[in-house]
């Protein structure tokens, strides 16, 4: 895990209190999948949400050893497929894409959400 790093962020965006952090951690795990590439960072508790716009659903995540220090995604707030195995196979539902946009700053965040 990275040493702590003090989160300034622009406006229109803001911390999140630790609940709020980790549903937002687990929702973009759900929304990725367990083949995603990044699946071995949730593992290792790599990735943690740390901030939201507050005006879209969009949130940044800090990730240790990755191309970039943050990332942001769009969080769709879709419920996993709880179907059984052969029904999802028969009928594969649509997979929502987060999106995982790597910013090496925070301030790159200002302007991005209106």
């Amino acid at each position: 895990m990275s040493k702590s790093r003090t989160h300034v962020f622009p406006a229109g965006w803001g911390a999140l209190v630790p609940g709020q952090a980790e549903d937002c951690t687990r929702q973009l795990q759900s929304e990725l999948g367990p083949d995603d590439p990044f699946s071995p960072f949730f593992e290792s508790g790599a990735i943690r949400a740390i901030g939201g716009s507050v005006t879209t659903d969009h949130v940044v995540f800090e990730i240790d050893d990755w191309e970039a220090p943050y990332f942001v995604s769009d969080l769709s707030w879709t419920a996993p497929d709880t179907r059984p195995a052969f029904l999802q196979w028969l009928s594969p539902g649509t997979r929502p894409d987060p999106g995982v946009v790597p910013i090496s700053s925070l301030g790159e965040l200002d302007g991005w959400c209106p």
